[in-house]
């Protein structure tokens, strides 16, 4: 057998045996891929019967299934009453609000205190009065005669001047012959009366003081004087 013979029975050698692995090869799959699609199968035949026995156990608990009956025209099932209409009524169940009761006390005290004093001071102002002095201040005059003559002064309250003021005086000699006249007091409150020329037959004249005419009352304090020839 030449080479080229060989080698031409080689190469189909090859070729047959490349077929053979790949029809082992695709029988395997097929195996492998029936088995996979038995246990599908079966696993989800398994699923159905769990699931149709849990749907059956659930219509038990929750009622029949509608579809199960048949209804004539007058809406009642073959074999049973009129249709019974049964009216569930849900629960109604009220969470009332929480309740806040706010109480509020309020105290008010209220705390007066007053106090009144009150403090009288009185004072007590000693009344306004006008009071006199006299004095002798005669004088001679010639011929035999003399000059009866009387100064008054007056002084108010707390030895204050009164001036401005008119004094009424009455003059009596010894004889009992009279005469009267008026003065009015200067800014120191003094003023004079004289009687002239009286004979030196008259030893003294007596003056009197008859009206202090004064805003404040006269005490009427030294109202006479005796004045003697000199």
């Amino acid at each position: 057998m030449s080479r080229i013979q060989r080698s031409t029975l080689h190469r189909r050698h090859r070729r047959g045996g490349s077929r053979l692995e790949r029809g082992a090869t695709l029988i395997e799959y097929v195996l492998v891929f029936s088995g996979f699609l038995v246990v599908s199968i079966s696993a989800v035949g398994a699923m159905n019967t769990g699931a149709r026995s849990y749907f059956s156990a659930s219509s038990s608990r929750i009622g029949s299934p509608v579809n199960q009956f048949s209804y004539d025209s007058d809406g009642n099932r073959p074999g049973s009453g009129p249709a019974t209409t049964t009216t569930t009524s849900m629960a109604t169940t009220t969470t009332a609000a929480p309740t806040t009761t706010t109480s509020t006390t309020t105290t008010s005290t209220t705390t007066t205190s007053t106090t009144t004093t009150t403090s009288t001071t009185t004072t007590t102002t000693a009344a306004r009065s006008v009071s006199s002095s006299l004095a002798d201040i005669s004088t001679n005059a010639s011929g035999g005669r003399w000059n009866s003559r009387v100064r008054v002064t007056l002084s108010g309250t707390g030895g204050a001047s009164v001036s401005g003021v008119w004094v009424d005086m009455t003059a009596t000699q010894s004889n009992g012959t009279q005469a009267s006249g008026s003065c009015q007091t200067n800014s120191s409150g003094v003023c004079s009366l004289q009687w002239s020329s009286r004979s030196d037959s008259i030893p003294y004249v007596d003056w009197t003081v008859t009206a202090v005419y004064s805003g404040d009352p006269w005490t009427g304090s030294q109202a006479t004087i005796r004045t003697y020839k000199i």
